[in-house]
């Protein structure tokens, strides 16, 4: 198997040639994109002879929809990873991964969370075979865990007055809601004037998402505390009654302690989310005053409502 020793710099370039289309939806990175960005990554000849091309493709796509929203680079290197183990798991593939592990943590990637428990990612966690690599990969995960909790204690000094800043701007969209609950029952953002409202967008079969549970839990038990309103949006799930039946599904074996409505794609896009978990911060006014995108740290989610309460 061919070594992948001029990656990062071809990863890089073709980042350059994307990079606006990633760091403003990486979600929507096209399949033919793809196709150049893996066949630059890896030696993809053996891997067409023997089938498995899709298989490569549609990983790297999930990874770049539901993990990555920090940075073009970032989403590259950890779907550099992703190919160098998938589907083969050879030692040159696991040193390979780490390395680009390690770009994608230099580059700003800060997901701890996908890589503790992603399916994704097994192999290098546990590798039996090659327990020098997994033991490599605890020590990523050991610093990544180390770099968050020192860059959360600049960001928790600065986070709230500048959640304030954002929430006063004039500019702020209006929150518009038109839909029904999981139950089919109406739901209209007008049911909510006067009254402050963390809304927390999720989808089943998220892994950002299902890793966020507990953190948007006890997000919910702060805001009701201080009584701000929890409404929890199923996105992409508001089309016919199969997808109806699988939201209320969802929200039911979650144990979500809040009602949750239905919403569709045109309805994400008017608030610019990037991926999922979501976190809207509709003030009193009725306006869209801040966005979280994406995997958060518990902290973060229980300020953005200590700022709603205010």
């Amino acid at each position: 198997m061919k070594k992948l020793s001029a990656l990062v710099v071809v990863a890089a370039v073709w980042a350059a040639v994307a990079s606006a289309a990633v760091k403003n939806d990486p979600g929507e990175l096209p399949g033919e994109q793809l196709v150049a960005y893996f066949n630059k990554m890896r030696n993809l000849d053996r891997w067409l002879q023997q089938g498995n091309y899709g298989l490569a493709i549609k990983g790297g796509k999930e990874i770049l929809k539901q993990f990555v929203s920090e940075d073009a680079e970032a989403a590259y290197c950890l779907a550099a990873a992703y190919a160098c183990v998938k589907p083969t798991d050879e030692e040159d593939t696991y040193e390979d991964a780490l390395k680009h592990l390690e770009d994608a943590v230099e580059w700003g990637f800060r997901n701890v969370e996908i890589l503790k428990t992603s399916k994704y990612f097994e192999g290098l966690r546990s590798s039996k075979e090659y327990p020098e690599y997994a033991k490599k990969f605890a020590d990523i995960v050991a610093y990544l865990e180390k770099v968050l909790k020192e860059e959360a204690v600049k960001e928790q000094a600065a986070y709230p007055a500048a959640v304030k800043k954002a929430a006063a701007a004039g500019d702020n969209p209006a929150f518009e809601l038109d839909t029904t609950d999981i139950n089919g029952a109406a739901v209209k953002s007008a049911q909510f004037a006067g009254v402050p409202v963390l809304v927390v967008v999720v989808r089943p079969g998220h892994d950002g998402v299902a890793v966020s549970l507990p953190i948007i839990k006890k997000a919910a038990e702060a805001a009701k505390a201080k009584g701000v309103a929890v409404l929890g949006a199923v996105y992409n799930h508001a089309y016919d009654a199969r997808l109806a039946k699988e939201a209320k599904a969802f929200v039911e074996g979650a144990k979500l302690p809040f009602p949750c409505v239905l919403v569709d794609r045109a309805w994400a896009k008017k608030y610019g989310l990037l991926n999922l978990p979501a976190y809207l911060m509709v003030t009193k006014a009725g306006r869209v005053g801040y966005v979280e995108h994406g995997w958060q740290p518990e902290w973060k989610a229980l300020k953005l409502v200590e700022a709603l309460a205010e």
